[in-house]
């Protein structure tokens, strides 16, 4: 009996020993980046996707991950699916942890198109069956780990937003929504996009540069829509919506009557400058909004610049400065 003690207290004192050891052995995390890991669901953690990716549903990038696209991606998306950015997301940028694209290596996301129109999609605002195609980026995104560069968004019907208009709910699309977030994205470029190009709201004040912008097409059951829309967007007015040295081609054919602008400002912020805009029916519209009209070429068929009120702090209206541009009508 006293032997079995012996062994039993022996054999103890070895686990509690290997146990203390081992506790003190520093096992390293790995930290390797998933590549082409996430096709649909929450993104957490690290990942890269490269080369031809595609994704079977919607993709939430959560807080605190980061999704990194290497130039000349190709990603496949399913119509009527979105990403959603939380955390943050680097498009072949170097300035955010990514590798540079270029003209030739542009990253595109490539949204299929339905065989069966009949269906109807997600959305609450329309019945069309790819609606809520398209990527929006929150507020809570990551600054540094964020920014778009040389990316195309082809095939894109919209991502929804429901907005309080007038006391009314009402829906907007984008390809690309800014939902808050301060960030910079250079060199877009949107083919076949149903809706806004790009929709602002919720004071996003991104930076926008050397991007080539369209009219939304309207292609299924609403008109054409503003290449960009905004609507609350700008921290402010030295805070506000950046766009500079880009480009907006319209629609020629488009009528006094029943045309649109290329651009719509509504309660917002905005600096806009070295712009392109032609062949359309108007050029700028703001409503409520106050910033700056600079350095631009605007040629359009009827009215260049359609100005409705000031955006209002308190009770300080801040200025509307448009001055410097080159407008032909």
């Amino acid at each position: 009996m006293a032997t079995n003690l012996k062994q039993k207290s022996i054999t103890m004192i070895s686990l509690m020993f290997f146990s203390v050891v081992f506790s003190m052995i520093s096992i390293p995390v790995s930290t390797a980046a998933g590549i082409n890991q996430t096709i649909q669901g929450n993104l957490n953690g690290q990942e890269t996707w490269t080369g031809a990716h595609t994704l079977v549903d919607n993709v939430t990038v959560s807080s605190g991950a980061k999704l990194t696209i290497a130039p000349g991606t190709i990603i496949t998306i399913p119509y009527g699916k979105h990403i959603d950015v939380k955390g943050g997301i680097c498009i072949a940028s170097a300035a955010c942890g990514g590798t540079n694209g270029d003209e030739n290596s542009r990253v595109k996301l490539s949204w299929t198109l339905p065989t069966d129109y009949t269906v109807r999609g997600s959305c609450l605002g329309s019945v069309d069956t790819a609606c809520g195609s398209g990527m929006i980026i929150r507020n809570t995104i990551n600054e540094a780990d964020t920014g778009l560069n040389f990316v195309e968004f082809e095939n894109a019907f919209g991502y929804e937003v429901i907005f309080n208009i007038g006391g009314s709910s009402q829906t907007r699309y984008g390809a690309l929504v800014f939902d808050g977030p301060r960030t910079t994205a250079n060199e877009l470029l949107f083919t076949n996009t149903n809706s806004s190009n790009i929709l602002l709201t919720n004071l996003a004040n991104p930076t926008i540069t050397n991007s080539d912008f369209t009219l939304g097409s309207g292609a299924t059951n609403f008109g054409k829509t503003a290449a960009i829309s905004a609507y609350g967007a700008g921290a402010g007015i030295s805070d506000p919506v950046i766009i500079t040295t880009s480009k907006f081609i319209g629609d020629p054919s488009g009528s006094c009557d029943n045309g649109i602008s290329m651009l719509f400002f509504y309660n917002s912020y905005a600096s806009i400058s070295a712009a392109n805009i032609s062949e359309n029916s108007f050029g700028v519209k703001f409503e409520e909004t106050s910033g700056e009209l600079l350095h631009s070429n605007i040629s359009v068929n009827c009215g260049a610049v359609d100005t409705k009120g000031f955006k209002q702090t308190g009770l300080i209206k801040h200025d509307l400065t448009i001055s410097n541009n080159n407008i032909a009508t």
